[in-house]
């Protein structure tokens, strides 16, 4: 029984306005700072840093996307475009004479956006088990 209530308790929370300005918040928020990192000269230590940047980023930017969009798209949007976000932000940086384009911080930023989808499904599958219990 305390499950059906921290269910109905999260549901309703997530669906509250405000959580959802929040959420749309933190989403712009996370846009205007990864397009900031990504765009301007940074000092970072080469090496594996570097990539574990990038996937922290990438997933982080994944669960963001999906909090926004929560009530309005499927995971496959979300999906889409944060990979089509993470690719033109590396993309872009092939034009910047401070920056360049590495396949490596590529396959690093998709790996941290399918870990996100994954850790996604994994919660929804939860949340739909403990949803079949209540009912």
């Amino acid at each position: 029984m305390a499950t059906t209530g921290m269910v109905n308790l999260i549901q309703r929370a997530v669906a509250h306005p405000a959580m959802q300005l929040l959420f749309w918040l933190q989403f712009a928020a996370a846009l205007t700072i990864f397009t900031y990192l990504t765009t301007t000269q940074q000092h970072i230590p080469a090496g594996n840093t570097d990539t574990v940047l990038h996937f922290t980023g990438n997933f982080l930017l994944f669960l963001s996307t999906r909090l926004a969009f929560l009530k309005f798209k499927s995971q496959w949007f979300v999906l889409a475009f944060a990979l089509i976000y993470g690719s033109a932000m590396e993309i872009s940086q092939h034009f910047l004479p401070t920056r360049y384009f590495d396949t490596q911080d590529l396959m690093a930023n998709w790996a941290g956006v399918f870990t996100g989808l994954a850790l996604a499904f994994l919660v929804e599958l939860i949340f739909k088990k403990l949803a079949a219990r209540q009912s």
